[in-house]
């Protein structure tokens, strides 16, 4: 009977050790939901990945990049050229040598030398004056070049001045000397008749013309100063009247 026990504990613990032997025990793991992967994570496979840029703010003010300074080129000065005044042997060729009291212009050429017209015309009481035209300033020029500033127009004299700029010998010079001592300006060289001298040319001119033309149709007298002897001679050559030129060929002595 005791046998007959312990044969049959065996027996238990055989069959217990056989269930066992079949059974398989594995860790149990707890799963969490799969969240849904991104595009942008995980691809498919030749599928485009979509890119993300991320938010970029810029400085409030640019940074700027050193600047190398160039080398500066030395510059030569240069000087400056004084205005320079033609001279040529006409007179008013360009300008009006004077105007009439008819409205005429009088435009004279020299067939002599400015000094020997200069000479004459200051013997009977001609001027000789720089005039700047902005300011009105008026500086006589004696037969010496000695330079006076004139507070007035002089009195007895025309107003019908001759502009000799161009003819007057050393006009530059003269011209330059009058800007550093009143100032720089646009200044002409004028001749300035007496009254008297200027109405004598005015009433023989206006005889010889008168005979021929009617005085308010003439434009224009073009007149050669020549030298006679020790006289001057105005030659009266042609007048311009209605777009056309009229030969003269009269003299008046100054």
């Amino acid at each position: 009977m005791k046998r007959f026990g312990s044969g049959l504990a065996v027996v238990l613990l055989l069959i217990i050790a056989y269930q066992f032997s079949q059974l398989r025990i594995t860790p149990t793991i707890v799963l969490q939901a799969k969240q849904p992967l991104s595009p942008t994570v995980v691809p498919k496979t030749g599928q485009h990945i979509p890119v993300e840029l991320a938010a970029v703010s810029w400085p409030s003010e640019p940074i700027k990049k050193p600047v190398v300074p160039k080398p500066k080129k030395k510059v030569q000065p240069q000087k400056r050229q004084p205005q320079k005044i033609a001279k040529k042997t006409e007179a008013g060729s360009s300008r009006p040598a004077g105007k009439t009291g008819e409205g005429f212009d009088v435009v004279g050429q020299f067939e002599c030398s400015i000094d020997f017209y200069l000479k004459i015309m200051r013997q009977q009481g001609a001027l000789v004056v720089a005039y700047e035209n902005q300011h009105k300033r008026l500086i006589s020029i004696s037969p010496t070049e000695e330079l006076s500033l004139l507070d007035r127009f002089p009195a007895g004299y025309s107003p019908l001045t001759r502009r000799i700029t161009d003819d007057y010998p050393e006009a530059h010079r003269v011209l330059v000397q009058v800007a550093q001592r009143w100032g720089k300006g646009s200044y002409d060289i004028l001749l300035v008749l007496p009254q008297s001298l200027e109405l004598r040319i005015d009433q023989n001119l206006k005889r010889i013309l008168d005979r021929r033309f009617p005085l308010p149709q003439i434009t224009k007298v073009h007149v050669r100063y020549q030298r006679s002897g020790a006289h001057l001679v105005m030659f009266v050559e042609r007048v311009s009247m209605q777009n056309k030129s009229f030969p003269i060929g009269s003299s008046i002595e100054i």
